[in-house]
Formats: C-alpha cells, sequence, structure tokens
C-alpha cells in the first residue's frame, strides 16, 4: 500500500473541506463567502498563535491534539477559499515545490 492509498491527496482534501464547509453553513444558515472565510481563517491562525504564545509565555505548554485541530481547521479553511477562486491546490502545490526546487538548487 502507498502513501497514495492511505492518505486523502490534497485535491481530495479541497473537494471534501468545501463539501463540509457548505454543508455545515446551510445546517446554520449561513454562507463561508470569501470574506467570511478569510475572517474565520484569520481567526482560526489567531488560535494557533494563541496556543503557541501560551507555550512561550509558560501558561501552558502546546496540546499536539488541540494545535493539531486548529491546523485542520485552518487547513479547511484555506482549502475552502482555494475553491472559491477556483484554485487547483494540489497542482498549485507541485508547481510551486518545482519552482522552489529549481531556485534554490534542492
Amino acid at each position: 500500500m502507498s502513501l497514495e492509498d492511505d492518505y486523502m491527496k490534497l485535491n481530495e482534501f479541497q473537494k471534501v473541506s468545501t463539501e463540509t464547509i457548505e454543508k455545515i453553513d446551510r445546517k446554520m444558515n449561513r454562507d463561508h463567502d470569501v470574506d467570511l472565510t478569510i475572517v474565520h481563517l484569520i481567526e482560526e491562525l489567531g488560535e494557533i498563535a494563541r496556543i503557541i504564545y501560551n507555550d512561550k509565555t509558560k501558561r501552558a505548554p502546546v496540546a499536539k491534539d488541540a494545535i493539531g485541530g486548529e491546523f485542520a481547521d485552518s487547513m479547511m479553511l484555506l482549502a475552502h477559499l482555494a475553491s472559491k477562486f477556483d484554485v487547483d491546490l494540489e497542482y498549485s502545490a507541485e508547481k510551486k515545490m518545482e519552482e522552489l526546487k529549481k531556485r534554490f538548487d534542492l
């Protein structure tokens, strides 16, 4: 079994993220348009920052499950935002990796 069999590919993750957010929005009678998605994404990134800040200031150590959930929320919202602009994240990520490898001779 390959990694591709074990893990969701980025384009599948993008599709499932968008579908899930849209289903939740229908239940909550709202719409994650571009503006709301950006605001929500920033809010989730703020939660990551809060967890890291609390660790750095010795208020509370990083809880892996908590920060992992915030990373997942952020990834889903970023994937949904990309869909709003008809951006294929898997293609874009692969293209960017190739550009970086060439640019930095990796």
